[in-house]
C-alpha cells in the first residue's frame, strides 16, 4: 500500500497530465467563431487641424485670400466682391473639407445621422 505522501504526490502528477492534454486538445469549432468573442463597437476619430500662420494664407501663399468657388487661383483678392467671394485661405479650404466629409448625407448639417453613417 502506498504511503500519504507519496499518494498525494500521485495524484498531483495526474492532475498536471490531465490539465496539460485538455489544455492542448482546444480548437475553434468553425473559422467564424471567433466573431462571438468581440463586439462591434464604431472606432473613435481623430482629426487634426494645423492653426499656424501659414494656414492664413491663400493656396500659393499670399495674403489676399477672397477668390472663386474652386479656389484654384491663380488670382486671389484682398476683399470679397461679385465672382470672388469665397474665403480661399488654407485654414477655411481644410474646414470645408472636414465639413464635406462629415455631412455624410449632404443635408449640410452635421448630425447624430452622420455619425450613425460614418459609423464614427
Amino acid at each position: 500500500m502506498l504511503n500519504k505522501k507519496t499518494l498525494i504526490t500521485l495524484v498531483i502528477i495526474i492532475n498536471i497530465i490531465i490539465y496539460f492534454c485538455t489544455a492542448i486538445n482546444v480548437w475553434a469549432q468553425d473559422p467564424g467563431d471567433e466573431q462571438e468573442t468581440f463586439s462591434s463597437i464604431a472606432p473613435d476619430a481623430v482629426i487634426l487641424l494645423d492653426l499656424s500662420g501659414s494656414m492664413a494664407f491663400n493656396p500659393a501663399g499670399g495674403d489676399n485670400i477672397w477668390g472663386d468657388s474652386s479656389c484654384a487661383g491663380p488670382t486671389y483678392y484682398s476683399s470679397s466682391g461679385s465672382g470672388h467671394n469665397v474665403n480661399c485661405s488654407r485654414l477655411s479650404i481644410a474646414k470645408r473639407a472636414l465639413a464635406n466629409i462629415l455631412d455624410d448625407d449632404g443635408n449640410n448639417v452635421i448630425d447624430s445621422q452622420d455619425s450613425n453613417s460614418l459609423n464614427i
